[in-house]
């Protein structure tokens, strides 16, 4: 779950440049201040504790047959139909289980600093955005004459 966060950052710089530039920065600081919150941290991730849980406790056998299906020399064919997502996850880390809901909440209070940096930068996210489109709409006319 936390290395999968190290990609929030690349997402955000993603973004098309008008997407950025509609974000109000107002709105913007008022999410990262909730998402700052240690209360609304605990309830994100007791949220996504609860999704997490649910989603481990589905059984592979469909999965299993798709892979096996496009790749019938793969590994998937080796795998147990009945296994459930916790099942595959703890056989490479036998206290994924265990660890999980700490991760969780070590990615909300991750997510927290991060919405509070990327508030900060927004003024000057919307401004580059603005100057790169400024500068393609130039372009742009410059090659069409």
């Amino acid at each position: 779950m936390s290395r999968a966060l190290f990609a929030l950052p690349l997402i955000a710089l993603a973004l098309p440049a008008p997407v950025l530039a509609q974000v109000a920065d107002d709105d913007a600081m008022a999410v990262a201040r909730q998402l700052q919150d240690p209360r609304a941290q605990d309830a994100l991730a007791q949220t996504l504790s609860a999704m997490a849980a649910a989603m481990l406790e589905m059984r592979i056998g469909g999965i299993v047959n798709a892979v096996g299906k496009a790749d019938p020399s793969g590994k998937a064919r080796e795998a147990d139909p009945d296994m459930t997502v916790a099942d595959m996850a703890s056989r490479d880390n036998p206290d994924f289980s265990d660890n999980l809901d700490s991760d969780i909440r070590d990615g909300t209070r991750m997510v927290g600093a991060m919405a509070g940096a990327m508030a900060e930068l927004l003024p000057q996210l919307s401004s580059l955005a603005r100057e790169v489109e400024d500068r393609v709409a130039t372009a742009r006319d410059a090659a069409r004459r």
